[in-house]
C-alpha cells in the first residue's frame, strides 16, 4: 500500500536536486519530446510493430516533437536525444548483452537499428539531466541487487545523472497494453499532471478498461 502513498526523495548515491525541481508540470505540457525506438532487424523489418504503432500515437499529441524511429533509430541520434535535456519516451527492447562491461552497473543495453548495443555505462557517461524519461521497454526496472543501493541498471544511471522522473516497468507488458498505456499517460501529461499523477491516472483507466492486473500493475 505504501507504493501508492509514499514516494522517496533520497536514495543511496543519487545527486542532489535542488529544491523544488521535481515538479515538472511547466516542463512537459509545452516540451519538445524525443520519442525513440522501433528498431529494425538486419534485415530490415520491424522488431517491434507495436512500438512503432506506440510512437506514431504519441506523435499525434505531441506534435512538435522529435522522431528517431526504425532506420534512424541510432546510436548518433539517440545520443543527441539524451544531450538535449528534453523529455524522451523510449520503445525497444532492453537485453543483457555481455559487450556493456562495467563493474557496477548490469550489463543492460537497449537495441538500436544499427546493431551496435547502447549499453547503461554509455547513457551514465553521457549524463541526461531530462524532467522525465518513458523508458517503455521490457522489465526496465531490471538491474543487479546491490544490498543497501538497491538495483543497479538503465534506471540507475538515468537517476544518478540527475534525470528527474522516469516511469518504468518491473517485469513485461503485453503490446497493446503498453501502447494503451503510453497514450493514457501522455494524454494525461498533456493536461497539466505531474509523472505521479499522470501514472496513477494511467493504472486506474486500464484496471477499469478490463485490462489484466499483471499489465497495469507493472508500472511504477
Amino acid at each position: 500500500p505504501l507504493i501508492e502513498l509514499c514516494t522517496p526523495l533520497i536514495l543511496p548515491g543519487l545527486p542532489e536536486l535542488p529544491a523544488g525541481s521535481g515538479s515538472t508540470q511547466g516542463e512537459l505540457v509545452d516540451a519538445q519530446w524525443y520519442l525513440c525506438g522501433a528498431p529494425l532487424g538486419p534485415d530490415g523489418a520491424q522488431l517491434l510493430p507495436g512500438a512503432s504503432r506506440e510512437l506514431s500515437a504519441l506523435a499525434r499529441i505531441h506534435p512538435r516533437a522529435r522522431l528517431s524511429t526504425g532506420a534512424s533509430f541510432t546510436a548518433a541520434a539517440f545520443t543527441d536525444a539524451l544531450r538535449s535535456g528534453s523529455p524522451l519516451h523510449i520503445a525497444t527492447h532492453l537485453l543483457r548483452n555481455d559487450a556493456c562491461d562495467s563493474t557496477r552497473l548490469a550489463p543492460l543495453a537497449l537495441q538500436l537499428s544499427d546493431g551496435a548495443p547502447f549499453c547503461a555505462t554509455n547513457v551514465r557517461d553521457l549524463a541526461p539531466r531530462s524532467a522525465l524519461v518513458v523508458l517503455s521497454t521490457c522489465e526496465s526496472a531490471e538491474g543487479d541487487f546491490v544490498d543497501a543501493e538497491g538495483l543497479l541498471g538503465l534506471t540507475r544511471a538515468f537517476l544518478e545523472s540527475g534525470t528527474k522522473n522516469l516511469l518504468v516497468t518491473l517485469w513485461p507488458v503485453e503490446d497493446g497494453a503498453a501502447a494503451r498505456a503510453a497514450v493514457l499517460f501522455h494524454d494525461a501529461l498533456a493536461r497539466g499532471s505531474t509523472p505521479s499523477r499522470a501514472a496513477q491516472s494511467m493504472t486506474t483507466t486500464l484496471a477499469a478498461e478490463g485490462y489484466p492486473l499483471a499489465d497495469w500493475s507493472a508500472y511504477r
